[in-house]
Formats: C-alpha cells, sequence, structure tokens
C-alpha cells in the first residue's frame, strides 16, 4: 500500500489532527534521555522498568493510534473523528499534567 493512496479519500483537516498526535514525538530525545534516569533509585524496582519502556516506546503507540485512525476513518468516520479527539484530550492533558507536576516539585 502506497502512502498516495492511504491518504486519497481522507480530509485535510483529519490528517492535521493526526499530525497533531504524532507532535509529542518530537520530544521522544529528551524524554528517552530521562527515563534512564528512572532506574537510578535502587528501589525503583518494576516502576522504573515500566517508565523506562514507554518512555522509550510511546512513538511507536502514536504512530499506531495514527495509523488506526486512517483506516478507521475509512469505515466509520464518527467513531474515528471522536477517538482522534479523545486521543489528543489524553495526550495533552497528561502531557500538561506533567509540566506541572516537574515545576511544583
Amino acid at each position: 500500500m502506497s502512502i498516495r493512496s492511504m491518504f486519497k479519500d481522507i480530509p485535510k483537516w483529519f490528517i492535521a489532527l493526526n499530525i497533531f498526535i504524532l507532535l509529542p514525538i518530537l520530544l521522544w530525545p529528551i524524554i528517552g534521555f530521562l527515563s534512564i534516569f528512572a532506574m537510578d533509585s535502587p528501589s525503583s524496582g518494576l516502576l522504573g522498568q515500566i517508565i523506562f519502556i514507554s518512555g522509550i516506546g510511546y512513538p511507536l503507540i502514536l504512530i499506531l493510534v495514527a495509523r488506526a485512525n486512517l483506516k478507521l476513518y475509512k469505515e466509520n468516520r464518527a467513531i474515528s473523528i471522536f477517538s482522534t479527539i479523545l486521543m489528543i484530550s489524553i495526550l495533552y492533558i497528561s502531557l500538561l499534567y506533567g509540566i506541572i507536576k516537574i515545576f511544583e516539585s
């Protein structure tokens, strides 16, 4: 499947929403570097490993979500638009929450 055929029947505004989902990937080098330090504490254990794996693997999840949204748009537009807006809301609210928590401490 070529890239051109994948975007054939999808409006530009929906593609822009999916690009908005993918924007946090630009922060991946910083988050990947910082996730290494989650295992510094000897008492971190399983939580440190979970933070490390999620910090390294989160771009893959975002790419899979954006791709699934594009495929779902062709099947059911209402569910696809709702899931896209929900994903953007969850992603950016959690990002803002994390930034607030960093500056509180």
